[in-house]
């Protein structure tokens, strides 16, 4: 896994369970339960991916990205001069690494991760369904920009006609991300994840056969076919069906 690249996606749940079962069934992934509060995601390839059981009434649910970093309390600190605003200080794992998270200025989250260890790449998942991008709400797309430009080294592009749109994609990185301002960014609930799917239509009947919901039928999109579906807690998530 590069620096600078999403290293896991980390999904908070209301009740771990039922969760797990649902997105096991929904897009065959391998997780593990780790402890009474926590299982991994294991997809087939990278980013890992989490499933957080959060205490009712005191931490929302939720989608936060993680980026891999080499020093995560600098990179908090800049993320701060920058114009973050912060939700968790640095927090050390026993063992494992080091971890914040911080508010962009698009008021979304995004998680910082500084391992002890390299991060391992032995996957257990059918690798049919991985994550493979995130879009996040950017009210000031210029500034948000310039926040990941100076923090991440994100290099954005914006399209030829569209004022509204920016990405960020190559072909090394599993997740490409993009950052969405005016109306249609408005209407972004926080981070939303996508993951690429073999079937739309097949995915949305197993998510509501696991007990989760459609939210967004499958429609044509430019690149293939889309959708977005609930999880038993409330999480949405986007799937797309390449063209």
């Amino acid at each position: 896994m590069e620096l600078h690249h999403i290293s896991q996606i980390e999904i908070r749940v209301k009740d771990l369970i039922p969760n797990a079962q649902y997105y096991a069934g929904t897009f065959s992934w391998s997780i593990n339960a780790v402890s009474e509060d926590y299982a991994t995601i294991d997809t087939g390839t990278a980013p890992i991916g989490g499933l957080l059981q959060v205490p009712p009434d005191s931490i929302p649910i939720g989608v936060s990205p993680y980026v891999l970093v080499a020093d995560c309390q600098a990179t908090y600190e800049k993320a701060l001069s920058l114009g973050a605003q912060t939700c968790l200080p640095p927090m050390d794992i026993p063992g494992a690494g080091v971890y914040a998270t911080v508010y962009d200025p698009g008021g979304t989250e995004l998680s910082f991760w500084q391992g002890y260890q390299p991060m391992g790449d032995q996957f257990q998942g059918s690798g049919q369904n991985p994550f493979m991008w995130l879009e996040k709400p950017a009210p000031d797309l210029a500034a948000t920009v310039g926040f990941y430009a100076n923090l991440l080294q994100w290099n954005f592009t914006i399209a030829p006609g569209v004022d509204d749109f920016a990405f960020c994609d190559s072909a090394d990185r599993a997740v490409g991300i993009g950052l969405v301002s005016g109306e249609r960014g408005a209407l972004l609930r926080g981070n939303t994840v996508y993951v690429r799917v073999t079937d739309c239509e097949a995915t949305c009947a197993r998510a509501q056969a696991a007990g989760g919901f459609v939210h967004v039928e499958p429609q044509a999109s430019h690149s293939g076919t889309f959708a977005v579906i609930v999880d038993p807690s409330g999480n949405p998530l986007a799937i797309t069906q390449p063209a």
